[in-house]
């Protein structure tokens, strides 16, 4: 799937930072992940999340922390379409693009109901609301010309913003695309796919949609950039990871994708109904609901959703995805062990961009090695970390 001289680099690396931390030690982490070396840092757009554990906003973050670095690229994984009136969205993403000097993303999507029914946001008719909020959001930031459009959801009467992108750069789009229709709209549009956790033996499936749409409007679909997600854990022990995710199983295991790539889950009705994209966590019973049904998530299909080991291992894996087509890996690090970031830096990243570690990078991650081995280091308790940043809040 790779092809010589696409606009798109070989191969990024980009991590989510935790959206549960506070907002200064998000800001730092940002820092110390382009330290490390990544190419990109996603942060949740959410108002919510299932558990109701803190969330700050994602444009905010966006615009403290890009100041203070020079180089990492800074992605929403994902905003929607709901929200925000895409002329006041624009006018966010141009100002945080001048912060950021050219360094802003958007990643897009078709809303979760989290962010959207507590507080009696409209979002039916879910892609048409992506396709025409993406035509005003292209319509005022790629043209200096006057915007007049006419939807089922958005007008404008000869709009124009007087701020612009960096350079009146045009910034990527990344949509998160994981039905047939908003597939059809990537293959069409975007820069990026940013989908959720896929086995990687079902990726270049599930992306196949998308080229051949791309493909259909007359795009190489080469161009688009290829984002496979992994939750990754370097532990020695697998169960223990397992027995963390499991409370957040549906985060991982989408039952919607995973009915298309025809894995069976168990409650697949149910599940239906009632799954990250639906729950309400401001209802108490759905929420309860919600939690149970975590707890019936198969853990065979957790672990094949999921890359935790050591770092052999997690290179195969993501050579999987690689191999599959992948020109971008997305981390969320599910790890117990704090410095476990410095290793995927030190000893994952160079391994796939096919040069050393930088010296200080290597450094530190041999220091943090022997205090590992020393027992220094240890997992952490999920159950105490948790407890932890409520007490930050």
């Amino acid at each position: 799937m790779r092809r010589q001289g696409s606009s798109v680099p070989p191969l990024r690396f980009g991590l989510n930072l935790p959206p549960v931390l506070p907002p200064r030690m998000q800001i730092g982490l940002a820092k110390v992940t382009e330290y490390l070396g990544f190419d990109f840092v996603w942060l949740a757009d959410h108002m919510l999340f299932p558990n109701l554990l803190p969330c700050p906003d994602a444009w905010t973050l966006i615009a403290a922390a890009a100041p203070h670095t020079k180089r990492i690229i800074f992605g929403t994984g994902v905003s929607d379409a709901h929200r925000m009136h895409p002329a006041v969205l624009a006018q966010r993403i141009a100002t945080t693009d001048q912060l950021a000097k050219g360094r802003i993303v958007l990643g897009l999507g078709s809303g979760e109901a989290m962010n959207l029914d507590p507080f009696g946001i409209p979002w039916d008719r879910k892609v048409r609301r992506v396709k025409e909020s993406v035509a005003v959001l292209k319509g005022l930031l790629e043209s200096d010309e006057p915007l007049n459009y006419s939807g089922d959801f958005y007008r404008t009467r000869s709009a124009r913003l007087r701020v612009r992108p960096y350079k009146a750069r045009k910034i990527p789009l990344y949509l998160a695309a994981l039905g047939p229709l908003m597939q059809k709209f990537a293959g069409e549009v975007a820069d990026g796919w940013l989908p959720v956790s896929i086995p990687p033996d079902q990726w270049a499936r599930a992306f196949e949609p998308i080229r051949e749409s791309a493909l259909a409007c007359g795009r190489n679909p080469d161009d688009i950039d290829r984002i496979a997600h992994i939750v990754v854990a370097l532990s020695p022990n697998e169960e223990k990871i397992l027995d963390m995710l499991q409370h957040h199983a549906l985060g991982v295991v989408w039952p919607p994708v995973m009915e298309r790539l025809g894995i069976q889950l168990e409650h697949a009705e149910e599940l239906r109904r009632i799954n990250y994209m639906t729950v309400n966590p401001c209802d108490d019973a759905q929420r309860e609901r919600f939690e149970e049904l975590q707890m019936s998530i198969p853990r065979d299909v957790l672990r094949r959703m999921t890359a935790i080991g050591d770092v052999p291992k997690l290179r195969r894996v993501i050579g999987e995805y690689v191999d599959a087509g992948a020109t971008h890996i997305h981390f969320t690090n599910a790890s117990l062990d704090p410095t476990a970031t410095v290793t995927l830096a030190a000893e994952i990243i160079p391994y796939f961009k096919r040069r050393t570690a930088p010296f200080t990078v290597a450094f530190l991650n041999a220091g943090v090695t022997m205090l590992r081995r020393a027992g220094v280091v240890r997992e952490a308790d999920p159950d105490a970390g948790i407890e932890w940043v409520k007490k930050q809040q």
